[in-house]
């Protein structure tokens, strides 16, 4: 058990320190929440003035022989200590993070019983975003294989660096499946959020879970109440390019073998030629750039059309949070509502 005897500082002492920085932990053994009561239990109220509100909700200043610490939370996920060590003795400042973590955990354990309480009695939910998390992935990918792509053209008339040629393919193809895995989550959230009461339950969400993309894009209207109530409009460019997309994507998540992937091999004249098969279908192996961004229209294309198809109200609702990283929901009567 740490021998460390940390206490509150005061404002006087809050505002001699220096901003430099001496130690930091994003600590992660325990939950902002067991964090918070344990911090409590020690150290009392914490402060709320002057802080931000949309990043921060609680903050402990604390104190040691020539150093100050704070305490807080991170956009209600995260907890963080960061130690201002008078002398600048970062090993110093590192050791005091353990003792002090180790107290906040021996605090919260004291605790258990009434966290479990605690954890029995929520009415929202904050929701991971997985549309907005594949699709800036997708977004990052494409741009970082755009520069590699970029340098490798201005050093042209040098030797090729390691990973000239091939990285830019290999992102593709990975910005390829952040892209597939974008839309389901678009579609996925959608009905975790405005699925119909009373089709509520675990029967039913496995059977969706389990339809074809394409089947669960069109029947969305039905099983959803944000929509007008009319199946998505399976006749539109949109919908047809995305049938492409979602074809190109089984064939790049089973691994199958295309007409594509197959070249003839003509001998003539005692020479022996390759020949691509035809077709304009494009080869995974050799994905590009603009195949992707072509890919990322086609979502956006797609994701407007089921806007579009949402009533108003729910489609301003859905759209303000769509790109969110959390997605906040409050229940009433079990089905979600989306919190701004």
């Amino acid at each position: 058990m740490s021998k460390v005897h940390f206490s509150v500082a005061t404002a006087e002492e809050r505002q001699a320190v220096n901003n430099q920085r001496t130690g930091f932990s994003n600590s992660s053994n325990l939950s902002p929440l067991e964090a918070y009561l344990g911090l409590k239990s020690l150290f009392g109220e914490p402060s709320r003035e002057d802080i931000d509100e949309d990043k921060v909700q609680w903050i402990f200043f604390l104190k040691v022989d020539r150093a100050r610490i704070e305490v807080y939370d991170y956009k209600r996920a995260t907890w963080s200590i960061c130690v201002y060590e008078l002398d600048n003795d970062r090993e110093r400042a590192e050791r005091l993070i353990k003792d002090l973590e180790s107290q906040i955990t021996a605090a919260s354990t004291r605790q258990r019983t009434f966290i479990k309480s605690l954890s029995k009695t929520s009415a929202a939910h904050v929701i991971e975003n997985p549309f907005a998390l594949y699709y800036q992935s997708g977004q990052d990918l494409i741009s970082l294989a755009t520069q590699i792509r970029a340098a490798r053209v201005e050093r042209s008339s040098s030797a090729p660096s390691i990973g000239d040629w091939s990285t830019p393919d290999t992102l593709c193809r990975a910005a390829s499946m952040q892209l597939f895995s974008a839309f389901e989550g678009f579609l996925n959230l959608v009905y975790d959020v405005y699925l119909k009461p009373e089709l509520r339950g675990d029967r039913i969400a496995d059977r969706i879970s389990r339809e074809q993309i394409d089947v669960k894009l069109r029947l969305a209207p039905i099983y959803c109440d944000c929509f007008l109530g009319k199946p998505i409009d399976h006749t539109t460019d949109a919908f047809r390019n995305f049938l492409r997309v979602v074809a190109k994507r089984n064939d790049f998540i089973h691994a199958n073998i295309t007409k594509s992937m197959k070249t003839s091999v003509i001998n003539y004249e005692e020479t022996e030629f390759y020949v691509p098969a035809d077709g304009s279908e494009v080869r995974m192996s050799t994905r590009d750039i603009d195949d992707v961004k072509d890919m990322t229209r086609t979502i956006d294309e797609i994701i407007e059309q089921v806007l579009a198809a949402m009533a108003p109200r729910y489609r301003r609702e859905f759209r303000s949070v769509m790109s969110d990283e959390f997605i906040y929901v409050e229940y009433e009567n079990e089905v979600p509502v989306i919190v701004r």
